[in-house]
């Protein structure tokens, strides 16, 4: 209910993407979706596939991204 930051990351990949969740708390689930996309290519996982749906997203919602997302995703988006 309540907006809860995380600090570093849990070495369990489905453990951060799901504690991800309390930072987009009453926030689209875009932005939790763009979040999970962003650790899963700096983690790795099927990267090609990833950045392919983060650009398609980037390329559909960039208006509704730069609005919506703190300075913090925006920057980790630029990264």
């Amino acid at each position: 209910d309540q907006i809860q930051y995380t600090h570093g990351s849990a070495k369990d990949l489905n453990e951060h993407i799901e504690q991800l969740k309390q930072e987009f708390v009453g926030q689209s689930a875009l932005n939790h979706f763009h979040a999970s996309l962003i650790v899963l290519i700096r983690r790795e996982v099927d990267t090609q596939n990833n950045y392919d749906k983060f650009k398609a997203l980037w390329m559909a919602e960039r208006d509704f991204l730069v609005q919506s997302l703190n300075i913090r995703w925006l920057i980790s988006a630029c990264d």
